[in-house]
């Protein structure tokens, strides 16, 4: 039902608009599964700067893309926030780290969650919540730890997101 990816983008790449994102991302973006491109742009990386985005669909609808580009490893850390203050309270929003785009979760049900992404104009899908939190959850974790061994200096960082990540999994179970 979910498909997410994490892709970095390739240091020295400037993008002037989302749709040239979108447009050529296969030039511009490097997905952070691909160990062998991955390992081609390593030294290179900015460690304070890691510009990425997050494809995220949902039976074939894409929720987010390469229009959304950002600090990548903060995203995620902020995604899963999303998830823990809307385990708290029933609902919780945030900012893209570095740009205006707003998401934000509502209960609908005890079984669906409304997930809204304000780019331009809101976005707002139905999703079964605990399948997008565990998918988003499995995700963050496998992208945090290929994050460890690609940007050793931040290894520490991600070694947190990942230990936060197992505390919200086992609250949702």
């Amino acid at each position: 039902m979910f498909e997410i990816k994490t892709f970095l983008l390739r240091p020295g790449c400037k993008i002037k608009s989302s749709d040239e994102a979108v447009l050529n991302a296969d030039t511009i973006f490097v997905d952070v599964s691909n160990r062998s491109e991955v390992l081609k742009i390593q030294r290179r990386i900015d460690a304070e700067y890691v510009e990425g985005a997050i494809l995220l669909k949902y039976q074939g609808n894409v929720l987010l893309d390469f229009r959304c580009w950002d600090l990548v490893d903060q995203l995620w850390a902020y995604l899963v926030n999303l998830i823990y203050d809307y385990m708290k309270v029933g609902e919780s929003k945030t900012y893209f780290p570095d740009s205006p785009v707003k998401m934000e979760l509502k209960s609908l049900t005890d079984e669906l969650v409304s997930f809204e992404l304000k780019i331009k104009i809101v976005e707002i899908w139905e999703l079964p919540k605990r399948d997008f939190f565990c998918n988003l959850l499995d995700s963050a974790t496998i992208f945090f730890e290929q994050l460890k061994e690609i940007i050793i200096v931040n290894a520490e960082l991600y070694e947190y997101e990942i230990k936060r990540i197992n505390e919200i999994r086992t609250k949702l179970m």
